[in-house]
């Protein structure tokens, strides 16, 4: 979308190396990792704030809008217009583009678990969800980002049980948390399966919490199937909830050797 590569924050980010990857996840986040509702025009000089489609489990309600500005060199950017699936972000169209409604600014929370942290019990993933979906509706959040652990065990469900736990829901949206020590092959063909059907849209790392540095290149197969599917990919950086988290391995600079290897 060149339109969309506009944003300033992909801007910012060309201007500062160590932190394109944070920026395009937040930009592709924000915007809903989705595709423009409409093939309606958007004449030369204009700009339109735009909703875009959420990709993920074939959702197609426009989520956040993200600016874009004038005509691209590869030819005219698009908008939607009047017959977009959901009208209420629309306040009418004129001059060949839509305007957004703020007061209908939907909230996406891009950071949820569905882990139990108090170990002295065992709760169920549906239990979990239930409680999640309740705090999503008590604070009026639109949509969640559900982060599986680089863990398994009792109280951290795989993203193959979040998957299943969640397939259905429209508001929750799975980003496969990986283990660095432990992936294997199989993993790494399932999780492909998820990106390629919606039930992922994004990947988590948890540098910290396991011993390796981002630009390790074991790592490289992960930000080759996050190209290959076109999804972020998250990181942790700074302390970790574990106080045996080592933090050098979790510095945010060491994100700026995945950057320059990695500029897509």
């Amino acid at each position: 979308m060149p339109g969309y590569k506009q944003d300033a924050r992909q801007q910012y980010a060309r201007a500062n190396p160590a932190i394109p990857i944070l920026a395009r996840m937040e930009s592709r986040l924000s915007a809903g990792f989705g595709q423009l509702s409409n093939p309606n025009r958007l004449k030369a000089g204009t700009t339109s704030k735009m909703p875009f489609r959420l990709r993920g489990r074939n959702d197609h309600r426009p989520l956040v809008a993200a600016e874009v500005s004038g005509v691209p060199e590869g030819g005219a950017e698009t908008c939607p217009c009047p017959g977009s699936p959901d009208s209420r972000w629309n306040i009418g169209c004129s001059a060949g583009y839509t305007v957004r409604n703020e007061s209908e600014t939907m909230i996406i929370d891009v950071h949820t678990h569905l882990n139990n942290y108090d170990e002295t019990k065992v709760v169920s993933v549906e239990t979990c969800l239930a409680q999640l979906q309740e705090s999503l509706v008590y604070n009026k959040v639109d949509h969640a980002m559900v982060l599986t652990s680089y863990k398994v065990n009792e109280h951290r469900p795989s993203t193959r049980e979040v998957v299943e736990a969640t397939r259905g829901l429209k508001n929750i949206h799975v980003v496969a948390g990986i283990s660095f020590v432990n992936y294997r092959e199989r993993d790494l063909r399932e999780i492909a399966d998820y990106l390629k059907s919606g039930d992922v849209v994004g990947l988590k790392l948890y540098p910290g919490y396991e011993p390796f540095y981002p630009y390790d290149k074991r790592c490289q197969v992960l930000y080759d199937l996050a190209m290959e599917f076109d999804v972020p990919v998250m990181f942790h950086t700074g302390d970790t909830y574990d106080p045996k988290g080592r933090l050098r391995y979790s510095h945010p600079l060491n994100i700026d050797d995945v950057a320059v290897d990695n500029p897509d």
